[in-house]
């Protein structure tokens, strides 16, 4: 467990630590500034379905889920120091629109 003393990050053991991470927005959640399309994931999902058609949008998407981020990634960044990971969610990872609360 991590804790402010002062005006440093220090462990239980009441060593500094020095926090060194990324974020990984535009995987779990398409945060439009990030990837840099227009609109938010709502949109972004309609549109792609209305292009490509139902099955084919859900296509797309599940391979992003896949694809876009991979234990290959993890390495990396385990490799370059990375010890910090913000990993934004979107609430459709957790419950289905046609079903909510669930």
């Amino acid at each position: 467990m991590l804790r402010v003393r002062g005006s440093e990050t220090v462990d239980s053991e009441g060593r500094s630590v020095r926090l060194r991470g990324v974020c990984v927005g535009g995987w779990m959640n398409m945060e439009n500034f990030i990837n840099g399309y227009p609109g938010d994931e709502s949109g972004v999902r309609r549109a792609a379905a209305e292009i490509l058609g139902p099955a084919r949008a859900e296509f797309l998407f599940d391979r992003w889920l896949d694809y876009f981020f991979n234990a290959d990634d993890v390495v990396f960044l385990k490799e370059y120091g990375a010890n910090v990971v913000r990993l934004p969610l979107n609430y459709r990872h957790l419950e289905p629109d046609a079903d909510p609360y669930r």
